[in-house]
């Protein structure tokens, strides 16, 4: 099979070869069986389908061969929120997907487990999990008018003092990444039991760290890492339970 310039494949069962010239595209739920992609600059586009979010756009990652384009159609604003599944056998997957709507309208870019892309009152993050597969989580921003603030500290290591808020239903926000508004940057969620113990260096690396304890008693750490995002760090006890 083979998608020529200006052509486009939406949904394809593949048992042998699909060629993509550069100008095609090739979209939908695209499972290879035995079967290759081949691509000379053409399009691969993931476009989110809110009814079946567990099943992979690009089944196996492994059977693409080439160079394409790869870019991701939402609905922005008013996309459902949750985890989709982009593709599988991906854990080396580092291409920039291009994020726009289904008139082209484009929203930005976002990378593997590099930061994320925040749109309206939408966010999106693409990550590899333990098996291969390529996630993207769509989640909500809330409004400014809806957050107070918990802490303060200089969490990406400017000398700045900048917040850390919550929302009504535990979600943690930072205003520190990337220079933007407090609403645009959702660290995590609180679980039920935890709490902000303490802001500090706990690391050494120059950026204040949050120490959290659980009712329990059990105390964790939590930081921004070198890829701009916010992770458990070390002293750590425990990672099962306190963010989500």
């Amino acid at each position: 099979m083979q998608i020529k310039a200006g052509a486009k494949a939406d949904g394809v069962w593949n048992y042998g070869k699909i060629s993509i010239a550069s100008g095609g595209t090739l979209t939908g739920e695209i499972y290879t069986y035995y079967g290759e992609i081949h691509a000379a600059g053409g399009t691969i586009d993931f476009a989110l389908d809110a009814s079946d979010k567990n099943t992979h756009r690009l089944s196996d990652y492994t059977a693409f061969y080439g160079t394409a384009k790869y870019t991701m159609t939402v609905a922005a604003g008013s996309q459902a929120t949750g985890i989709y599944y982009l593709a599988g056998y991906a854990s080396s997957f580092t291409n920039t997907i291009t994020v726009r709507n289904s008139t082209g309208m484009t929203y930005g870019t976002i990378k593997n487990g590099n930061g994320s892309l925040q749109y309206g009152n939408r966010r999106f993050d693409v990550w590899c999990d333990g098996s291969g597969d390529l996630l993207l989580e769509v989640s909500e921003i809330a409004a400014a008018s809806e957050l107070w603030r918990l802490a303060q500290g200089d969490f990406n290591g400017d000398d700045v003092l900048t917040g850390l808020y919550m929302d009504e239903n535990n979600r943690l926000y930072d205003n520190s990444l990337n220079g933007v508004a407090k609403t645009n940057n959702r660290i995590g969620t609180l679980a039920d039991g935890w709490e902000i113990a303490a802001v500090a260096d706990y690391n050494k690396d120059g950026k204040d760290d949050l120490m959290l304890q659980n009712s329990d008693g059990t105390v964790e750490y939590w930081g921004v890492s070198t890829d701009n995002r916010w992770k458990t760090i070390a002293p750590s006890k425990t990672a099962a339970g306190m963010l989500a």
